[in-house]
């Protein structure tokens, strides 16, 4: 099965950033996925897209805003 991977977008100092990343290290749903943090700050089109919604969890083309739902990312993560 080919596994989707996770990006999070995040930015330093950021607490809600440091939550979301224990939040997906305790989702047995996110377990197998590899998860790529992008650094909004250093990323011009990111900047661009997320700076005020930091942090975002982007699946494919689906994007979850903090807080995250874990029924809707479980079924991103298992969609087809």
């Amino acid at each position: 099965m080919n596994r989707p991977q996770l990006q999070l977008v995040v930015t330093a100092s950021c607490t809600l950033c440091d939550e979301a990343l224990a939040w997906l290290a305790s989702m047995p749903d996110a377990a197998g996925h590899t998860l790529v943090t992008i650094e909004v700050t250093e990323d011009d089109a990111a900047f661009d897209r997320y700076a005020h919604r930091v942090p975002v969890l982007i699946v494919g083309n689906a994007e979850h805003d903090w807080p995250f739902d874990a029924k809707a990312v479980s079924n991103t993560l298992h969609a087809d």
